[in-house]
């Protein structure tokens, strides 16, 4: 495994109210994905030729998102619900999500205000056709996770594992740690494995988790009081603090994207 993946502020009324949106439109058919693309990807891409792939979703697994949508979708109940076995069976795990991605990229990834303390340091940005967006990114795995988890790589399934320790992390900081990065949240339209709180093991795009802005805010409050932070030797780690506590105070949201930085 060798993949960088990023801890992206986003606009999350952007991401929902809009292309989330027409994301469902594409997912059903209703609109072509050259129209979505031009929509939200107006500077283009290296994916543009995915566009003649087709995207559609069974209607049954796309009843689980009507509207009014109500995120957080719960990956726990969108694989029990009995609907989306169809879904994942046609799901290509590296295709699909890219026009997605794109979209995120261009539309809802959004650069933080003031000055950006960490802006020449390895990690800290995305490229995009608009030039660059501020992440917290790493490469492989968020090593300073194993402080909040015991981590075990499970070689057959090909993914990492974590459980919940005690060592001086609270509750409230775990579900926020697990719903940012361990698939406990899901996207519509987007490939999620069978089983969290889990990080793949290969280089495939996947969407791992997002947090609202209120729960941006609560991460903030739980990362200046985690007593574990002392401890941890990342030097990435200050970075995501950075991230978390600037988008905070901005009234951003944030997403995990694995394997895209």
């Amino acid at each position: 495994m060798s993949s960088c993946s990023c801890v992206m502020p986003i606009n999350w009324d952007v991401l929902w109210d809009k292309v989330v949106q027409d994301w469902l439109l594409l997912l059903s058919g209703s609109i072509r994905g050259a129209d979505f693309y031009t929509k939200y990807v107006p500077e283009g891409d290296e994916y543009g030729d995915l566009l003649e792939d087709s995207h559609k979703a069974p209607g049954e697994y796309l009843s689980l998102f009507a509207n009014p949508l109500r995120p957080p979708y719960f990956r726990l109940n969108i694989y029990n619900s009995g609907r989306c076995s169809e879904f994942l069976r046609k799901t290509d795990s590296v295709a699909c999500p890219y026009l997605l991605y794109a979209a995120i990229k261009q539309a809802v990834a959004v650069n933080l205000p003031g000055n950006d303390s960490f802006a020449d340091k390895p990690f800290s940005s995305i490229e995009t056709p608009l030039g660059k967006k501020q992440v917290a990114g790493a490469k492989n795995i968020y090593r300073f996770l194993s402080e909040a988890f015991d981590v075990k790589w499970q070689s057959q399934s090909g993914i990492y594992t974590y459980s919940r320790n005690n060592f001086k992390t609270s509750s409230e900081l775990h579900d926020l740690l697990e719903s940012l990065f361990l698939y406990q949240y899901t996207l519509p339209g987007a490939w999620f494995p069978s089983e969290s709180s889990v990080w793949p093991g290969s280089d495939g795009l996947s969407f791992a988790g997002y947090l609202s802005p209120i729960q941006v805010q609560s991460l903030q409050n739980e990362l200046a009081t985690w007593e574990a932070a002392s401890l941890i030797e990342d030097d990435l780690f200050p970075l995501f603090v950075d991230r978390v506590k600037r988008a905070a105070e901005s009234g951003f949201g944030l997403m995990t994207i694995h394997a895209g930085l």
